[in-house]
C-alpha cells in the first residue's frame, strides 16, 4: 500500500494543484466579469467541453495499459494516440460551428466559442503526453511543469478579468495550455522516450478497437453534463446562465478532484501482483465511499459556499448549487465505478449506461427547467447521474461476482 499511495500521491498532486489554482481562477474571474460576461465565457467553455470527448474518443486509459508493454513501441503507442486526436480536430471544429449556428451566437459569442475550442486541443494533445507520464509513473516531475503553466494562466487571466476581457481570459487559458504542453514535451522526450511521430497500425487498431467504447460512453456522459447549460443559454438569460454556470464550477472542480484521484489509482488496477491490485481496490473502495459521503455532506453549506466565494451578487445559485452537490457525491461514485469496469476489460457497457443517463438528463431537462430555471437542470443532472450509477453499479457487482466464482473454480477444480 505504501508503494502504491507514493507513486498515485504524485498524480493526485498534480491535479490537485490543477484544482486549487483552477478554483482560484474561477474566484477571481467570476467575481471580476460578473454574472453576465461569465454566462459568455460559460457558453463557449461548455461548449468545448461538450465536444471533448471527440478529441481523444477514450483512447487515454487504453494507451495507458499499453506503455511499457514490451509488445509495443512507446512512441508508436503515442503516436496512435496522436492519429486519434488528429481525427478528433475535424469533428470538434465542425461540430462546435454547427452548435453556434444551432444556438444563434452573435459575432463576440462566436469568436469565444472558437478559442474556447482552440484551448481544448491544445490540452488534449497535452493529455495523450500525460498519459505516458502516469503510466510510466513520472507524475511527480510533472507537478513542476503544472505549477508554471498554472501560475502563467492565473496571472494572465487576472489581468484579464480585471478589464473585463472575455477573449483576454481564453488567451491565458491558451497561454497556460501551451506552457504545460512544452514542459510535458521535455519530460517525456528527456525521461521516457524518443517524441516522434511512429505510426504502427496494429497499435491504433487496439487502441481505437478498445478505446471506442469508451468514446461512444462518454459521448452521452458529456452530453449529458454539458447540455444543461446549453439548453438554459437557448431558453433563459444570459444571467440565468452565468448563476447557473457558477455553481457548476464547483461540480467541476470536484469532477477533477474524482478523476484525479481514480485516474491516479487505475494503473494499479491494471499491474502488480494479485495482492498489489487487491491493496489498490481497497484504497479505491475507501476513496470511493467517503468521498461520496463528504461531498453529499458539503451540500448543507451551500448557502455559505457561494457568499464565501463568489460575494452576495451570486447568491441566488446557492439552491443550484445545493442540489448539484449531491449530484457530485453520485457522480464521485460514477467515476471510481467507470475506471474499475475498464480495467476489468468491461468498458463494452459504458456507451449504454451513459445513453441511459442521457436520456434521462434531456427528458428531465425539458420538463423541469421551464418552470424551475437553473434548479430544475440541477435536478435533472442528479437523476441522469442516479442512472448511470445504478446501471453500472449492478454491473460491477455481477462482474466480480463472476470473477471471483471462477478464480475459486480455477483454485478448486474438483469442484
Amino acid at each position: 500500500m505504501k508503494k502504491i499511495a507514493k507513486l498515485a500521491g504524485a498524480t493526485m498532486a498534480v491535479q490537485l494543484f490543477t484544482v486549487a489554482t483552477q478554483l482560484l481562477m474561477d474566484i477571481i474571474v467570476a467575481r471580476n466579469l460578473g454574472p453576465e460576461k461569465l454566462g459568455m465565457l460559460v457558453l463557449g467553455l461548455s461548449i468545448a467541453g461538450l465536444l471533448s470527448v471527440f478529441l481523444l474518443f477514450g483512447s487515454g486509459e487504453i494507451a495507458m495499459r499499453m506503455y511499457g508493454d514490451d509488445a509495443y513501441d512507446n512512441s508508436a503507442v503515442l503516436s496512435g494516440a496522436w492519429k486519434i486526436l488528429l481525427r478528433g480536430v475535424g469533428v470538434m471544429f465542425a461540430l462546435g460551428g454547427l452548435a453556434c449556428a444551432i444556438i444563434g451566437t452573435d459575432a463576440h459569442e462566436t469568436a469565444i466559442v472558437v478559442m474556447a475550442l482552440f484551448v481544448l486541443l491544445v490540452n488534449g494533445f497535452s493529455s495523450t503526453l500525460g498519459h505516458a507520464i502516469v503510466a510510466l509513473d513520472r507524475s511527480k516531475e510533472d507537478l513542476v511543469g503544472c505549477a508554471i503553466s498554472r501560475v502563467v494562466m492565473l496571472a494572465l487571466a487576472s489581468i484579464a478579468a480585471w478589464n473585463g476581457s472575455v477573449i483576454g481570459v481564453l488567451l491565458a487559458y491558451m497561454a497556460g495550455a501551451l506552457s504545460h504542453a512544452f514542459l510535458r514535451v521535455r519530460l517525456v522526450d528527456n525521461e521516457l522516450f524518443r517524441v516522434r511521430w511512429n505510426p504502427d497500425q496494429e497499435v491504433f487498431e487496439r487502441i481505437w478497437s478498445e478505446g471506442k467504447h469508451i468514446g461512444i460512453g462518454s459521448i452521452f456522459g458529456t452530453i449529458s453534463n454539458r447540455a444543461d447549460t446549453l439548453v438554459i443559454s437557448a431558453l433563459m438569460t444570459p444571467l440565468v446562465t452565468g448563476l447557473y454556470g457558477a455553481a457548476y464550477r464547483f461540480v467541476t472542480g470536484a469532477q477533477v478532484f474524482s478523476q484525479a484521484s481514480s485516474f491516479a489509482l487505475y494503473p494499479f488496477l491494471t499491474r502488480g501482483t494479485q495482492q498489489e491490485r487487491g491493496s489498490a481496490k481497497k484504497i479505491y473502495v475507501a476513496l470511493a465511499i467517503a468521498g461520496a459521503i463528504f461531498w453529499c455532506g458539503v451540500a448543507f453549506f451551500a448557502e455559505i459556499l457561494i457568499n464565501l466565494v463568489y460575494g452576495a451578487q451570486f447568491v441566488a445559485a446557492a439552491p443550484i448549487l445545493r442540489v448539484l452537490l449531491f449530484a457530485v457525491g453520485v457522480q464521485w461514485l460514477a467515476a471510481y465505478v467507470t475506471r474499475w469496469m475498464i480495467a476489468m476489460g468491461r468498458q463494452s457497457i459504458l456507451p449504454y449506461a451513459q445513453a441511459v443517463g442521457c436520456a434521462v438528463n434531456l427528458i428531465s431537462l425539458a420538463v423541469l427547467i421551464p418552470g424551475m430555471a437553473g434548479v430544475g437542470a440541477a435536478w435533472a443532472t442528479l437523476l441522469a447521474d442516479a442512472a448511470v450509477v445504478i446501471i453500472l453499479g449492478l454491473v460491477l457487482l455481477f462482474s466480480v461476482q463472476a470473477s471471483r466464482s471462477q478464480n475459486e473454480a480455477a483454485t478448486c477444480p474438483d469442484l
